[in-house]
C-alpha cells in the first residue's frame, strides 16, 4: 500500500526522509520512501511536500511510533485510495476517515 506522511514544514519532510535512509532501526530499514509534491487533493492540508512510503499497515504504525520516539514531527498520515492520487486520512484501527 502507498502511504503519505505530511509535515509542518518542508525541512521536516526532508529530515524524516534522511532519518529513514540513515536509520539502523530494523523496522524501518529498506522501506521505499520518496519526497513528493503533495497531490492536489491535499494541498490545503500543510506544506507542499510529503514523504511517500510503500509499506503495509504494521510498518506504517511502527514508523509512526519511531517518528514519535525520535521527535520527528509530522502532521498526518494519508493512505492512497483505489483511485491513484486520491488519499484519505489513515486511522490506526484499520479504517480511514474520508477527507
Amino acid at each position: 500500500m502507498k502511504f503519505l506522511f505530511t509535515f509542518p514544514s518542508m525541512t521536516a519532510a526532508f529530515s524524516a526522509d534522511k532519518w529513514i535512509k540513515d536509520s539502523r532501526e530494523l523496522s524501518v530499514q529498506g522501506l521505499p520512501t520518496r519526497i513528493i509534491h503533495l497531490p492536489y487533493c491535499l494541498t490545503g492540508t500543510c506544506q507542499g511536500l510529503g514523504l511517500s512510503v510503500v509499506a503495509d499497515v504494521n510498518n506504517i504504525v511502527s514508523l509512526k511510533n519511531k517518528f514519535h520516539e525520535n521527535h520527528i514531527s509530522f502532521s498526518n498520515i494519508w493512505k492512497e485510495t483505489s483511485v491513484e492520487g486520491n488519499y484519505e486520512k489513515f486511522e490506526e484501527a484499520g479504517k480511514a476517515a474520508k477527507k
